[in-house]
């Protein structure tokens, strides 16, 4: 039985076929919104990991964890204060892939746990004392090939929706991020 010529697929790159499975690297700097919690410590250094996996034509998953800190020393009267976050999320990913350029820009988004603290030397309205609060997180940035395995990006992201309770003031956890991105083809 005949079952014709075989499928020709040496016009198909690679690279444009195959899904997408990384692992990638953040540093950068994040800025908090809400100045009557964070103040002296709004912009913060941070560090992450993140897993995306491609599950069909551009559309997959991505998981994380950021950590963020920022000190200012004497404050008020020489004492020390010190802002910190850890965060977990979870969500959609997209990526714009092409089978010619080594530029891959993509746009995520979803859920994120956060545990935010201040801890202020010198007391005051918030002192020392931390919270956890879940949001809405969005990003987007821009990917290039190094070759076949290893990658450069750019990253720009808010989370948003945040509340928090530190000592007597309320207020939230939201913020702006832009980092650089090395991340590694599985």
């Amino acid at each position: 039985e005949d079952s014709g010529p075989p499928l020709r697929r040496d016009y198909i790159d690679d690279r444009y076929e195959r899904s997408i499975r990384q692992l990638s690297l953040f540093a950068g700097g994040r800025d908090f919104s809400d100045s009557d919690i964070w103040g002296d410590v709004d912009g913060e250094f941070t560090l992450g990991i993140e897993y995306a996996h491609e599950v069909r034509d551009g559309l997959g998953f991505e998981v994380g964890a950021l950590g963020s800190i920022g000190t200012e020393d004497g404050v008020t009267g020489n004492a020390d204060v010190t802002g910190a976050a850890a965060e977990l999320y979870g969500g959609g990913r997209y990526w714009f892939k092409n089978d010619r350029r080594r530029w891959t820009p993509y746009v995520g988004g979803g859920l994120a746990m956060l545990l935010a603290g201040v801890d202020n030397d010198a007391g005051g309205q918030v002192a020392d004392d931390q919270d956890f609060t879940i949001g809405v997180y969005a990003h987007g940035g821009v990917q290039y090939d190094l070759n076949d395995t290893l990658f450069l990006g750019l990253d720009l992201r808010t989370l948003l929706g945040t509340d928090l309770e530190l000592e007597t003031v309320s207020g939230d956890a939201d913020y702006w991020q832009l980092g650089v991105v090395l991340g590694f083809r599985l």
